[in-house]
């Protein structure tokens, strides 16, 4: 038994060396950049009883490039009724005005179907129970890479999991707010937040949601908490951050002229 659990061991370490090999290639260059490799489909099912050990080590290596701007050939359609991906653009249906919709949304850049989330969406898969994907991963992908339905799926996931969990509720509300620009899911999440533990203004806040300045207070809000986890290292990440600080600190100020 020993030696049966020594080989297994040995093998999903290999398996997750290779996979991470081949997830962190870049020889390969399209349109002279580097090429990053998504981790292959259903991976969660090869994982030979050692799912957190490949889940940890898919986490390390999106640390390297989590804000990486990078998409595939399949774009991905958030369906709002079963949470998931829906890559049969050709045969799109009751979704399809909200793919619309959803790609009409002014965007710094449009990132969906990105590597980031491909790597979030393997180790939320191989360990839904790792907290930290969905607190600082999903926020990545709302606010550095811009990929607003990869984000959805992991925020989603991640309150599946911890529903009591008040700064993950805080932050998906963030999100439904101002990427998905949906504001009585924002408006809920907040409510579930205070409910849960958080701040007693958030309960004000999600009133206000429905007005310019306090859907502005909540961004600046989450921006600013965000802007603090990030490495100092990060420059390009805390610079993108700082910019739409910036860019709401202006709206906001205009907003108080306005009333």
């Amino acid at each position: 038994m020993v030696f049966v659990n020594l080989y297994l061991l040995w093998l999903s370490l290999l398996i997750s060396a290779i996979i991470l090999i081949f997830t962190n290639q870049n020889s390969a260059v399209r349109n002279s950049e580097r090429y990053l490799y998504p981790p292959p489909e259903y991976v969660e099912h090869f994982h030979f009883g050692f799912s957190d050990s490949i889940a940890d080590s898919f986490w390390l290596r999106w640390i390297q490039d989590g804000d990486t701007c990078q998409t595939y050939l399949t774009p991905v359609i958030y369906n709002p009724e079963n949470k998931e991906l829906d890559p049969k653009v050709d045969q799109m249906g009751p979704e399809k005005s909200y793919y619309q919709r959803l790609v009409s949304i002014p965007r710094h850049k449009v990132c969906d179907n990105s590597w980031s989330f491909k790597m979030l969406d393997a180790v939320t898969k191989l360990a839904p129970k790792f907290e930290m994907p969905y607190l600082a991963g999903a926020s990545s992908l709302a606010i550095l890479v811009e990929d607003f339905p990869g984000a959805s799926i992991i925020y989603e996931r991640g309150i599946k999991e911890y529903p009591n969990n008040w700064q993950l509720l805080y932050r998906a509300s963030f999100h439904y707010q101002f990427n998905m620009k949906d504001l009585p899911k924002a408006s809920e999440l907040l409510l579930l937040a205070a409910d849960h533990g958080g701040p007693i203004w958030l309960r004000s806040l999600a009133s206000r949601l429905y007005t310019a300045s306090g859907q502005i207070e909540m961004g600046l809000s989450v921006l600013e908490s965000y802007r603090k986890t990030l490495s100092e290292d990060n420059v390009e990440g805390i610079k993108a951050v700082e910019e739409r600080i910036a860019e709401l600190r202006e709206k906001l100020r205009a907003a108080g002229t306005t009333q």
